[in-house]
């Protein structure tokens, strides 16, 4: 079987639409949606920045809602341009 796997490049930014189920007490109380931009920044201190709703955040609390989403939609993204060998 051929390999038809197409490596990218990663992306320079990318906003995803994350719905995170709100369940205190293992109950469902609803959900919230959040707009969330990531983008590589050699200037910050760990090399990204996280935007959370127009607003800068952490990038922590940034990853954590990307995880615990029970819906991630990327509405765009940005890729580096490949580097020459």
């Amino acid at each position: 079987m051929q390999n038809t796997l197409q490596v990218r490049p990663p992306a320079r930014t990318r906003t995803w639409e994350a719905t995170v189920d709100d369940r205190p007490y293992g109950e469902y109380w609803g959900s919230t949606t959040y707009l969330i931009t990531m983008t590589r920044d050699s200037s910050a201190p760990n090399g990204f920045r996280a935007v959370i709703n127009g607003e800068n955040a952490d990038v922590r609390r940034a990853g954590q809602l990307l995880e615990s989403a029970s819906k991630r939609t990327v509405l765009h993204e940005e890729l580096m341009e490949e580097v020459a060998a």
